[in-house]
């Protein structure tokens, strides 16, 4: 996310980001989901694109969202670390205003010596007194001057890095809103093959989608095995409560590991991947102004000795601080290969951290009526320990961690690029 381009810019890059990821990398989502149910393998285009349609929707409202409120988030939080700093007219020492501006002044004329009736005859420390008397007795009768410009206003305080991931994490949380009946849509096609259209229907109805023979016998053998300690009636009181429910909640079934999950991940690529792009950047920036300053000097230095007029040999090319060898480095986007570290830091933080919550989603989700896991989010985790372990919460986790990195390396290299494009207009 760029800071010098607008909101809608942001978005419009952001968006474009997005149809490009899920173009990219719609196998991955269907592995990571084929993973956390168990269900087989598969390299065939027609089953591991299944659900683009949704999937595409989901990834352009989504992040165009997320880049739109964690952009909010970043310049209220800005504002108010501004406004919360001490005052430039303010004693920080003292916690007491400052005094008033000294009011500008010109300087005292020394006399000289031979100028003036009395410039001979007085000695200079008299003539000193004689003009500041003179000096005082005309300020009593001319109104004061006016006072000194106050110094240029200090630039707008950014977002501490705490703020920025904060920002990250907020826009992440609040956007899962949208992408919650969006995911759920797209899971349940992955899973039945069903048309999207037909897919929404059931899930309004709330009634069992059919999965193909291969996924069903692999289900129902994983579900025999989870399930023999439950009863008929625990069975179909879980299923009755999931159908009771109304549409809109069906909808939104597995909201808060959603919103859990998209505060992690969006943290990562919103916050800490910006974060360490700009530490790296700066350290690149430093070395390599000091390694040409350095030649800059030896060869201006030897320029003197040789030529002994006075310039080096940086002065003729062109160099120097204004001189391209001089200029300070770092000014243009950033390189491929920060921007892939930035991206691979931030990326892999924010999908280790929040894949447990991308398991319990996905099962929750999968499981619409909560016949298999139950009915909460609490629930769905401990089955799903009880199970298969603690694996069991980071099933699929490479996937997705491969996901979530290549696209955050997407997202940021559109920006690197595209930004300073726009911002040139």
């Amino acid at each position: 996310m760029s800071e010098r381009l607008s909101a809608e810019e942001n978005v419009a890059i952001a968006a474009a980001s997005a149809v490009i990821t899920t173009l990219t990398l719609q196998p991955t989502l269907y592995w990571k989901t084929a993973a956390a149910h168990r269900l087989p393998f598969s390299l065939n285009p027609a089953v591991v694109y299944r659900g683009t349609g949704a999937s595409l929707a989901n990834e352009v409202v989504q992040m165009g969202m997320q880049f739109f409120v964690t952009g909010v988030a970043k310049r209220a939080f800005a504002a108010r670390a501004d406004g919360a700093a001490p005052p430039a007219s303010a004693d920080p020492a003292t916690d007491n205003p400052a005094p008033a501006p000294i009011a500008c002044v010109a300087p005292l004329e020394l006399p000289v010596a031979g100028i003036g009736s009395t410039s001979a005859a007085l000695p200079p420390s008299r003539l000193i007194a004689q003009r500041a008397s003179e000096r005082l007795e005309r300020a009593e009768h001319t109104p004061p001057p006016p006072p000194c410009s106050p110094p240029p206003c200090a630039p707008p305080a950014r977002a501490s890095p705490i703020a920025t991931i904060g920002a990250a994490m907020l826009g992440g949380a609040l956007t899962a809103v949208v992408a919650c009946p969006i995911e759920l849509v797209m899971i349940q096609q992955q899973m039945h093959g069903t048309r999207g259209f037909q897919t929404i229907a059931h899930i309004v109805a709330a009634r069992p989608l059919h999965p193909p023979p291969a996924a069903r016998a692999l289900a129902a053998a994983a579900a025999a095995a989870a399930s023999a300690a439950r009863s008929v009636a625990d069975e179909g009181l879980a299923t009755q409560r999931g159908s009771a429910a109304g549409a809109p909640r069906r909808l939104l079934r597995g909201l808060a590991p959603t919103m859990a999950r998209d505060a992690g991940y969006v943290g990562g690529m919103l916050g800490v991947t910006p974060l360490v792009q700009h530490a790296l950047e700066e350290r690149r920036a430093q070395r390599a102004n000091g390694a040409h300053g350095a030649a800059w000097a030896r060869a201006a230095g030897g320029g003197a000795q040789r030529g002994g007029d006075g310039r080096g040999a940086g002065a003729d090319e062109g160099g120097g601080p204004s001189g391209a060898p001089g200029a300070p480095h770092g000014a243009g986007p950033p390189s491929r290969a920060t921007s892939l570290c930035a991206s691979v830091v931030g990326g892999t933080s924010g999908a280790l951290l929040s894949h447990p919550f991308d398991v319990v989603k996905s099962c929750m989700q999968g499981d619409l009526c909560g016949s298999r896991y139950g009915a909460r989010a609490a629930d769905v985790a401990l089955a799903l320990v009880r199970e298969r372990g603690l694996r069991g919460l980071m099933a699929g986790c490479w996937w997705r961690t491969l996901n979530i990195t290549i696209s955050v390396f997407i997202v940021n290299e559109c920006f690197n690029r595209l930004a300073p494009a726009a911002a040139a207009r």
